[in-house]
């Protein structure tokens, strides 16, 4: 879908990529088999044991402002996609249209489904518009319905869909956007095994994922396909419809129509863990029913129809909600000012220090002393510098962002090793702080001596400090 840029809107059909971070290659399949799992926890709908599966399908062509360009195949794509998810595969299906899918209606149907869904459900959220992208603060956009061309306020923030992912209960959550551009949401890949059989497809299930796949890599990508659809819609409801496999994941969808997409346009899609999600080394498995396939219509009579009533109530919550969350992240000192500045970094007296590049905003100090990975989670938490409440774990790209090489202050907690940051106004008082993301019994840190990311036991403590982030101001 088209892209819209803050100084003007470009006059070309393409779609631009949301969720994207890391350039992946296609992942390959060396072997695989048809399977028939007889397990006590088989993955087949008769079995009673498998979760529901939900989906939000949202697709826009046309915009309430004129001065956003209309689109020619989001609307197709994401009915034929919903219809597909529905009949084939047994989803309960939302589905947002034009004038139906605007921002709050959008902010609203996606906090129901982090409020509401189970621990061994799986819910899909697909998304097809307009995107945009602030290049200065890698930070992205979808665009809603109803927003304004060139305000990004009326958009919808990449970060919102995030705290969605990282707040739902469900088992697992996929992210499938054919929109504009992020940058920042992706962790690393994981490549398919040399050999797919029946326990493949039962670990997967088994453990929580957070996974997105997307259109394109940071570039615009093809508004235009095949069928009416965009290429990158068209080559992922051609899959899911000629599988003949009882499951089929999203890194085997991916293996199948990435070449196809990238050989035949200038679009790389991408498929990949969405970082601080709290994903734990699953994936999302498609599970094809074993009923008899639906006609379309049951499914559009079938999507749940918004009650106008209720929407205003939903909306008068959101309100009340956010009042409180304003009130809550309101710094206890209203007047702290600058003490200090340090390139992109700007120090206050309230004891915290923003980066202007990345947006975040950082304790000026770690805890001080050796501490657990679940007690630094803890601690970050509830840590409340400045009077905010929102205060977590960093990630370990976070982290990373804070390293500079170039720059040298001595050793701390007891050793000779150099410690780099990027800027004195952060006082990190060992080598090591925690980082959010786990592996089974695994914790991950950030090395500020060589600048490496690595993982140890989480009930390790020795050398480890906990240094609070959250989003700025």
């Amino acid at each position: 879908m088209k892209c819209l840029s803050k100084i003007s809107l470009f006059k070309f059909s393409i779609t631009c990529l949301a969720f994207v971070g890391f350039l992946l290659l296609p992942c390959q399949i060396q072997a695989q088999r048809a399977v028939e799992i007889k397990s006590k926890d088989d993955l087949s709908h008769k079995s009673g044991k498998l979760g529901a599966y939900r989906a939000l399908v949202i697709g826009i062509n046309d915009y309430q402002d004129k001065k956003i360009p209309a689109l020619k195949t989001a609307v197709n794509d994401a009915k034929d996609f919903a219809d597909l998810l529905q009949t084939r595969y047994g989803f309960e299906v939302s589905l947002l249209l034009d004038r139906q899918a605007t921002r709050q209606t959008i902010m609203d149907r996606m906090r129901d489904l982090a409020a509401n869904t189970s621990p061994d459900e799986s819910v899909l959220i697909y998304f097809a518009g307009h995107g945009e992208v602030d290049r200065v603060l890698n930070d992205g956009w979808w665009v809603p319905a109803d927003a304004i061309g060139g305000n990004s306020a009326t958009y919808l923030d990449n970060m919102f869909v995030q705290r969605v992912m990282r707040g739902m209960k469900a088992r697992h959550v996929l992210l499938v956007s054919d929109s504009c551009y992020s940058g920042t949401l992706f962790g690393e890949s994981r490549s398919l095994p040399p050999l797919i059989d029946d326990r493949y497809y039962l670990n997967l299930y088994n453990e929580k994922s957070r996974w997105g796949m997307t259109s394109g890599n940071k570039t615009p990508v093809s508004d235009s396909g095949s069928g009416g659809h965009s290429i990158f819609a068209y080559q992922l409801i051609k899959a899911l419809t000629k599988n003949e496999k009882p499951y089929i994941t999203t890194q085997e969808l991916y293996s199948q129509i990435a070449p196809i997409i990238a050989n035949n346009s200038e679009q790389q899609p991408l498929c990949s863990p969405v970082r601080d999600t709290g994903d734990q080394g699953g994936g999302f498995v498609f599970v094809a029913s074993t009923t008899a396939v639906l006609p379309s219509s049951y499914m559009k009579k079938s999507l749940p129809q918004a009650d106008s009533d209720d929407l205003l109530r939903q909306k008068a919550a959101l309100e009340q909600e956010r009042q409180q969350l304003a009130m809550a992240k309101r710094p206890s000192v209203s007047t702290a000012g600058e003490t200090g500045r340090d390139g992109r970094f700007i120090a206050y007296n309230n004891g915290t220090v923003s980066d202007t590049r990345t947006g975040l905003m950082w304790a000026a100090k770690d805890n001080e002393s050796n501490i657990n990975w679940a007690n630094a989670k803890s601690y970050c938490e509830n840590y409340r510098g400045g009077g905010y409440s929102d205060w977590r774990m960093p990630t370990q790209n976070e982290l990373a962002g804070l390293y500079d090489a170039g720059k040298s202050r001595p050793g701390a907690c007891n050793t000779s090793y150099p410690i780099h940051v990027a800027t004195e106004l952060i006082d990190i008082t060992c080598l090591t702080p925690w980082a959010s993301e786990t592996r089974g019994s695994e914790a991950a840190f950030f090395d500020f001596n060589g600048g490496g990311r690595h993982w140890t036991p989480q009930s390790r403590d020795n050398g480890i400090r906990a240094l609070p982030v959250r989003f700025g101001k």
